[in-house]
């Protein structure tokens, strides 16, 4: 739970070097950096306010992923074999007309 926050210290506190402080906390420097380009997006300021605990740092690094509630929507089976049997119809053509139809809820 405390990477987050040894990461900013060793970072900031020490000012190592992503790859020193991913070889000293046994993390990759690519996990270092995005630690750090959050840090900096979530505009905190260092060194961070007392009342921050490692626990709320990581909650502001990394905030909980909404869930997302789009549905699919399956294709018409019936409609595309219909339109199959039509002369110039293709499943490409088909194909961008279903995503035209239903954009994001359409399988992908």
């Amino acid at each position: 739970m405390e990477t987050c926050f040894k990461v900013l210290q060793l970072k900031f506190d020490r000012k190592l070097s992503n790859r020193t402080i991913g070889l000293t906390l046994n993390i990759s420097p690519s996990t270092v950096f995005e630690v750090l380009a959050r840090f900096k997006a979530s505009s905190t300021p260092w060194p961070l306010p007392e009342t921050l605990t490692p626990e709320a740092i990581e909650s502001l690094i990394f905030p909980e992923k909404k869930a997302s509630v789009l549905i699919p929507v399956l294709p018409d089976w019936l409609h595309i074999d219909t339109e199959m049997r039509r002369p110039g119809v293709t499943r490409q053509l088909l194909w961008t007309e279903y995503r035209a139809q239903d954009g994001k809820r359409a399988l992908i």
